[in-house]
């Protein structure tokens, strides 16, 4: 078969809902790669560090996907025990990821001076590798919101997958910079920017980061649903 009859065959399978936004927005995407799993399916971008299992592979596929994609995080249905424990066995770390939406609709937002769209030509070396890949990666067709610092860029928000109905929030603050307010301000002109566009924002947070967490329920998210992420070796 060919790649668009697997991605139409993949999308019947996945609603138009926050849980299933990342798999949506790589079915999309050109540069994404579907691959097929027996009767699941493997959804991966390279270059952004993540894939997505849509369904529930056999043994065998999920080894592989495991071994063969070992350097993405790697994004399943956290209700997929099978998957869980073999994670496990394989010496994987495994996290929870939660997605949440804003309660009621109603983000408390106050319309913050200070975050300006990154400049197409503006400087990103003093950032950190991964982080300015990533940056790199998405300026080109994606407003990234930012705070600057004494002229520097050093707190960034922006859609980093994005659907016609929902966009993920995607934040990073430069390590020497957190705890100043800063993100705050970044995400808030993202959201402004989004939901103008008729977007609603989907805040997915791993376990164990507390700031995100905090700010998500700050600015009027509450949990909506979940998923299981392998961590990239």
């Amino acid at each position: 078969m060919s790649d668009h009859t697997w991605r139409a065959l993949c999308q019947q399978r996945i609603a138009d809902e926050p849980r299933w936004l990342e798999a949506n927005a790589l079915l999309q995407d050109p540069t994404a790669a579907c691959t097929p799993l027996g009767d699941a399916w493997l959804l991966r971008h390279e270059a952004a560090g993540l894939a997505v299992v849509v369904g529930e592979p056999t043994t065998d596929a999920w080894q592989q996907v495991l071994t063969q994609h070992a350097n993405l995080a790697v994004l399943f249905d956290d209700t997929a025990r099978s998957l869980l424990e073999a994670a496990h066995a394989a010496g994987r770390q495994v996290v929870d990821v939660t997605f949440s939406l804003l309660d009621n609709g109603q983000a408390h937002l106050d319309d913050q001076p200070g975050a300006l769209p990154l400049a197409p030509d503006e400087s990103l070396a003093h950032v950190e590798p991964v982080l300015r890949a990533e940056l790199e990666r998405v300026r080109s067709d994606r407003t990234i919101w930012t705070v600057h610092v004494d002229g520097v860029p050093v707190s960034f928000a922006y859609a980093g997958w994005r659907t016609a109905r929902w966009f993920d929030v995607s934040i990073d603050t430069l390590r020497d910079y957190r705890q100043w307010g800063l993100a705050a301000i970044a995400v808030t002109a993202l959201l402004l920017d989004e939901m103008r566009q008729g977007r609603q924002p989907v805040w997915g947070a791993v376990e164990g980061n507390l700031a995100s967490q905090r700010l998500a329920t700050k600015l009027g998210f509450a949990p909506h649903s979940r998923a299981a992420m392998v961590v990239p070796a």
